[in-house]
């Protein structure tokens, strides 16, 4: 996944021929940052015949955070009756979260990162393998991008409200964060 090189559309920004919110942020030193990574996994079709096996599915999600890098901080699943499982797996740098509708054959996943330490390609493959899905959907989100893209049209400088003081600070002094 690759979302180094995305580019939001700046919500001040009046469509008029000039330069961008991230181009005018680049010229005073400030890299275009997002807070968060996040892909949307469903998995449908799972062939698995564990679907509504809590040890086995709360073992995969761990396993696929261990598969990330990730540092498991603890975890919480509950199985529900007749069927169904929902559960997550807290790590240092977000979460993973699952719901399984069994009778479906579905399994809804959800893996949010924070920084770029967590590798979620690689939860997603151990997931949709393990699962069996033969018929997995990824969607992936940048989260948090639009804090540090606000430009302040007066100084043409962003807009440092919005972010914390010490971001102000380094971006009062025109340092790169």
């Amino acid at each position: 996944m690759n979302l180094a090189n995305r580019r939001a559309i700046d919500p001040i920004d009046s469509g008029l021929p000039g330069p961008s919110a991230n181009a005018k942020l680049e010229s005073v030193g400030v890299t275009p940052a997002m807070l968060g990574s996040q892909v949307v996994l469903d998995l449908y079709d799972c062939e698995s015949e564990r679907l509504d096996d809590i040890d086995w599915v709360k073992a995969t999600l761990m396993d696929a955070a261990r598969a990330a890098g990730a540092t498991i901080v603890e975890s919480v699943f509950h199985k529900f009756a007749p069927w169904g499982i929902s559960g997550v797996v807290v790590i240092a740098e977000s979460h993973l979260a699952i719901h399984i509708w069994p009778e479906n054959r579905y399994a809804a996943i959800d893996v949010f990162t924070c920084g770029d330490s967590v590798r979620i390609g690689d939860a997603c493959a151990l997931l949709t393998r393990e699962f069996q899905s033969k018929r997995p959907v990824q969607r992936e989100f940048a989260r948090g991008e639009q804090l540090f893209q606000r430009i302040d049209r007066t100084t043409n400088l962003p807009n440092v409200r919005s972010i914390s003081p010490k971001a102000q600070a380094f971006l009062r002094k025109g340092v790169a964060f």
